[in-house]
């Protein structure tokens, strides 16, 4: 096969990048466990194109023959060409378009049902070569006859959108995006940033697609662009209301965040307890400081909060405090706080938020008045919840009140390298002797 001058160079570039992942996987810099094989020969492709009566495309035809006969890729990975699966005829012209929506893909469907000697599920593959797969629910294909040929698109089964195309992106051009992705840590290697798609297509996707994963890809890869045009931005509008995933329709808020603070700030506030969990974490670490709540909005977002530093702790994360520290400095300095709003805080299992939530209540409330909580923590299990309350009191007072309540805690902590320390500050403050406990046993 004669190469053009800007095949040779694709080809070139494409193994340079396949022997820069080799080596990042031979210095142990990353773990890719990629391989690729050799190339396709041309008794391999004669015999392939006489089976079948067609042509393959040339783009694909050279990736077969050049760099690898199948290899890594998004998912699985891409076929060897004898393994690639034709599931109807290959020299037929395929009625599968791009754009196609459910409904239009439906009424192809019905159209060939009625005929009794078609199979729906044959002749919607017509063209089609199946050459990879993501997933089990998810293949890689490309269009062999007809308008579209040489047009890579993605099968999910398990979609009432099954095909989804690529928009003329070249197959070469497709696989050196994916592997650029592989060579930046910080790429999302999902299907649709790797197409490129502009914004326009990737909502007219996202209207037309029944798969959640889809979706969510579409929404992850629009969180990349640098801008998005008012008009797509409007239209995120429109979906998040339509939208009745809850996790798409916070994945949505996000974007519309990332334009409009306070349009988004204020679907916040609305939806304060349907929004999904890592959505809700996302605002409280992001946007708190800036948010205006009434008192009923902070009810529900310390319910929220609590729900959500629960989880986190029964995911492990039992020092992951820091989200919940941004929450709840907000709601300390807000006139609707009260001590009834956090005192849960206070009773956490995670001693990190139990501490974060003494340090800041201790700035905006006298806690004489709530002697009977202070007495249950210093009952903690944990010495420093001790150390924690021990300070806030300290600090808090310059009388004798707490003297007799000190006491016990000093005789279960005696061996502590800091509890006898704050307990000796404190009878310096109130000018008793610091032998006071042993002398009035």
């Amino acid at each position: 096969m004669q190469l053009t001058d800007k095949e040779f160079d694709m080809i070139t570039e494409i193994m340079i990048k396949i022997e820069q992942i080799k080596s990042l996987e031979s210095d142990g810099s990353r773990v890719y466990d990629y391989s690729w094989d050799e190339p396709a020969s041309p008794k391999d492709f004669d015999a392939f194109e006489k089976e079948h009566h067609v042509e393959l495309p040339r783009d694909y035809k050279i990736f077969l023959s050049y760099i690898s006969n199948g290899g890594p890729f998004v998912g699985k990975g891409l076929y060897p060409l004898h393994k690639s699966i034709a599931i109807s005829s290959l020299s037929k012209e395929s009625i599968i378009y791009p754009h196609m929506s459910a409904s239009e893909l439906q009424t192809i469907h019905d159209t060939i049902e009625k005929d009794l000697m078609k199979d729906p599920s044959l002749e919607l593959y017509i063209g089609i070569l199946i050459i990879g797969e993501a997933n089990e629910d998810q293949s890689y294909a490309l269009i062999i006859t007809g308008e579209y040929k040489g047009q890579f698109l993605t099968i999910n089964n398990n979609s009432d959108h099954v095909f989804n195309f690529s928009y003329n992106i070249e197959f070469l051009k497709l696989y050196s995006k994916w592997l650029d992705a592989c060579l930046d840590e910080k790429n999302n290697k999902n299907i649709f940033n790797i197409l490129e798609k502009d914004e326009k297509n990737l909502i007219v996707d996202y209207k037309s697609l029944d798969d959640f994963i889809f979706k969510e890809d579409i929404l992850n890869t629009l969180e990349t662009h640098v801008s998005l045009s008012e008009i797509t931005q409007d239209t995120l509008k429109l979906l998040y209301k339509e939208e009745k995933d809850l996790k798409l329709k916070s994945l949505t808020l996000i974007l519309i965040d990332k334009y409009d603070k306070e349009y988004s700030q204020t679907l916040f506030k609305q939806n304060l307890r349907a929004l999904e969990e890592n959505i809700f974490d996302n605002f409280v670490r992001n946007e708190m400081t800036s948010l205006d709540f009434d008192s009923e909005d902070y009810k529900i977002l310390s319910d929220r909060l609590l729900e959500a530093s629960h989880l986190h702790y029964e995911d492990e994360e039992v020092r992951s405090a820091y989200p919940y520290s941004l929450a709840l400095e907000t709601l300390c300095k807000s006139e609707c706080f009260t001590y009834t709003i956090l005192e849960p805080f206070l009773f956490h299992e995670n001693p990190m938020i139990v501490e974060i939530t003494l340090q800041f209540i201790s700035k905006t409330i006298d806690f004489r008045s709530h002697k009977k909580g202070l007495n249950v923590l210093l009952d903690h299990s944990d010495v420093v919840i001790i150390r924690a309350v021990l300070q806030v009191l300290i600090d808090s007072t310059m009388t004798d009140e707490y003297v007799e309540l000190f006491r016990p805690v000093l005789n279960t902590y005696q061996d502590d390298l800091l509890i006898p320390s704050y307990i000796e500050r404190y009878l310096y403050k109130i000018k008793k002797p610091l032998d006071y406990y042993s002398e009035h046993e």
